[in-house]
């Protein structure tokens, strides 16, 4: 678990609970606990030795989507279920969107598959990618209406 992300769930949490609202989560991690680092470096879109290349590539870890729920929850706030991106893009009606875009520019077609494979693939974004909804106990944002 993430105390620092947790930390930020509970006070963004409080702030639904106290004014009303949503926040919508996307953000690649995990949607189940597991035990391992995170931390990863990254130069020019290539994963790298964080300590080889200190000062030089980017520093990240991967969202603790479950810590954040939890903490959310904790807080008062409804939170869950956690997506998928491709879940969330599916639901949100992607497909229809792309067949619109291909019908508009033939010509386009291929590139358009090759996007929605990023977006919605299993070894892409579409389940590297993970998706929450925080909101206030008297809301129910759409794909969200199970929160607890």
């Amino acid at each position: 678990s993430s105390p620092a992300q947790a930390a930020l769930a509970s006070d963004i949490s409080h702030r639904l609970v106290t004014d009303g609202g949503a926040a919508l989560l996307i953000d690649y991690g995990r949607a189940e606990p597991e035990a391992g680092d995170t931390l990863q470096a990254v130069q020019n879109h290539q994963k790298v030795d964080p300590l080889k290349t200190a000062g030089l590539a980017d520093l990240t870890v991967w969202a603790d989507f479950p810590s954040v729920v939890a903490a959310a929850r904790e807080a008062g706030a409804k939170a869950g279920p956690i997506l998928t991106q491709g879940q969330f893009l599916l639901a949100l009606g992607i497909l229809d969107r792309a067949e619109a875009l291909a019908a508009r520019q033939p010509d386009k077609t291929d590139q358009i598959g090759r996007q929605l494979d990023r977006l919605l693939g299993e070894a892409q974004m579409g389940t590297l990618f993970k998706v929450a909804c925080l909101s206030a106990p008297d809301l129910s944002p759409p794909l969200f209406e199970d929160a607890t």
